[in-house]
């Protein structure tokens, strides 16, 4: 026969895939011993034949998450203080979820495979659920079939949890799974960026050692090229120099012509007034003597005249 304070549940055998954290917390779920107790034992009967005209706890695996209430008992003559701790010790600590690949941003998720998430309010609901079992068990121990329930109900939550488990553990499966498809790709990239990169130094060193070629063979051109150009301007600056020496003779030379020329027209236009003045007097002479020519001829005609007349000549 056994009491209600050594009811506890059976610890579950870790699968091979689950993790060692979720293993450990849950290896620590049990129902703790009372802190301070009456020594006062309590008898309970043979559990009989479960009936349908007994009345049946409210089942903790409905859709409400309200807490059940207990069916109208009779008082029982029982000691709270001896039934041992209640079943709200009866934790199973801080489930880790697994890491998934496609959705990281809800700590409270358990994936499965084709089933609906398992979350942390559910199992909190459940924990409530147990709870108010044991206290209405607690509460109508003098009842034999609500022991049987109990024990049933204790089962089937075992059950249930294992299947939980299970499914817990098959969605790390598949977390894992996808996560070692996951590294095998990162690794395949990684790879394919070593192999880019190494070709890429390669390539890099090759066109470096071209492009330093080409720019020393650029650089001795230029030299080349720079010193024909300095060869060239000193001969400009030197031609530029004897053009400007040649421009200046030449200049003055022209201004020397331009003073000469000056003193020739100075001396022309000297010379000109003096031939106007004698061209003056030469036509004035001229008159003169064609003046005198007609004078000339006028006393010759008047000379012959006389001499005619003289000589008796008509």
């Amino acid at each position: 026969m056994q009491s209600d304070s050594d009811i506890h549940i059976e610890r579950d055998e870790p699968l091979q895939n689950e993790d060692t954290s979720t293993t450990s917390q849950l290896k620590n779920v049990s129902i703790p011993s009372p802190t301070s107790t009456v020594s006062k034992p309590i008898s309970i009967a043979p559990c009989p034949p479960v009936t349908l005209g007994v009345s049946q706890p409210p089942s903790i695996f409905t859709d409400s998450t309200t807490t059940p209430t207990t069916s109208i008992e009779p008082p029982a003559t029982v000691n709270a203080s001896n039934v041992g701790a209640r079943a709200s010790g009866f934790t199973t600590g801080h489930i880790t979820p697994p890491i998934s690949p496609l959705r990281q941003n809800d700590p409270d998720m358990i994936y499965g495979d084709d089933e609906a998430p398992i979350t942390k309010g559910m199992l909190k609901v459940i924990h409530e659920k147990l709870d108010s079992l044991l206290h209405y068990s607690k509460a109508s121990s003098t009842d034999d079939s609500s022991q049987a329930t109990v024990k049933s109900l204790l089962e089937t939550l075992t059950k249930e949890h294992s299947a939980n488990l299970e499914k817990t553990n098959k969605a790390v499966d598949a977390s894992t799974t996808v996560c070692n498809n996951s590294t095998k790709k990162v690794d395949k990239i990684i790879i394919d960026a070593r192999v880019f990169m190494e070709k890429f130094q390669s390539s890099f060193e090759l066109n470096t050692a071209k492009a330093d070629e080409v720019i020393s063979s650029l650089g001795c051109t230029l030299k080349t090229e720079k010193a024909k150009l300095q060869k060239v301007c000193t001969g400009l600056q030197t031609n530029h120099a004897q053009f400007n020496s040649s421009i200046s003779l030449q200049i003055s030379k022209l201004q020397d012509d331009l003073e000469m020329e000056r003193k020739i027209m100075d001396s022309l236009a000297i010379k000109t007034e003096k031939v106007k003045v004698l061209t003056v007097k030469f036509k004035n002479t001229e008159k003169q003597v064609n003046d005198l020519f007609s004078e000339k001829s006028s006393y010759e005609k008047l000379y012959r005249r006389h001499y005619w007349l003289a000589f008796g000549y008509h």
